[in-house]
């Protein structure tokens, strides 16, 4: 999913379209930075695990939203 996502506009449309919390946008800005799970989870004062959630909930949208399996 990273690398599908390589423009602004790409990202912008799909922020919109799956309505993501303020929380999944820092957190996928974050990975498409190259930020590792240990850096999100410091940063974000949450567990690892909370951080996969949260990027297992992002990766279902987009394959919602652009039907294809990741």
């Amino acid at each position: 999913m990273w690398r599908a996502i390589r423009t602004k506009t790409r990202l912008d449309e799909f922020i919109n379209e799956a309505m993501l919390s303020p929380l999944d946008v820092e957190i996928l800005q974050t990975r498409l930075k190259g930020w590792s799970r240990i850096q999100q989870s410091q940063h974000f004062n949450m567990s690892i695990s909370a951080i996969d959630n949260h990027i297992k909930k992002i990766k279902e949208s987009y394959e919602n939203i652009y039907d294809c399996k990741l």
